[in-house]
Parts: C-alpha cells; structure tokens; sequence
C-alpha cells in the first residue's frame, strides 16, 4: 500500500486465482450489513472486473495488514487489481495508491 509516494505496507495475498487485466474501482461512502465498504467498478481492461465482495471472502490476508488497509480506505480511496508488475517504470505519482500481490 502507497500513500503519497510513500510505501506503507505490504503484506503477501494468497487464495485467489492470478487475476487477468487491469481493474479499478472507488470506494463509496455506504456499507454493506457487516460493515464493508462499497466500491464500484469505474474501469476495466483485458477482462471482466472480478466481483469484489466474492474476491474478498476468497482472499487469505494477514488479519492485521487487513485492519490496518480497512481503517485507511475513505470514500474516494482507488482500489486497482492487476496482473501488470509494479516496477520504477509503472510506480505512480503521489496521491495513487498500489497494493500488489508481489513482495519483497
């Protein structure tokens, strides 16, 4: 995860099949009955978005990054899946979030 150009956390994501293309989504302001924030599907290249509220209970996370990642998403907040790797030549300009599957 990236705040400002500034990596602030990361943790290993486990559980789900590679995934296949580039998916963005934006968290809305409403919650689902357990409490998870909404999102919708703004883009999608090289597939159909996933779902993500079927991806979610599927994925196997580290309950403590996944708190963590929770307590920090707002309204607004940009959420993008992608089998694309994340290197110096695709890292993003402030303000834009990655959260990658890769870990080092």
């Amino acid at each position: 995860m990236y705040r400002n150009d500034v990596e602030i956390g990361r943790a290993a994501i486990s559980g789900v099949e590679r995934l296949s293309g580039t998916h963005i989504y934006a968290a809305l302001a409403t919650v689902d009955a357990d409490g998870r924030r909404n999102w919708i599907s703004t883009a999608s290249v090289g597939g159909r978005a996933p779902n993500l509220p079927g991806l979610a209970s599927k994925l196997i996370i580290a309950p403590e990054f996944l708190s963590h990642a929770r307590a920090l998403i707002t309204p607004s907040t940009t959420l993008i899946l992608t089998d694309a790797p994340v290197s110096d030549r695709t890292h993003s300009a402030p303000g834009f979030n990655i959260l990658t599957t890769e870990t080092k």
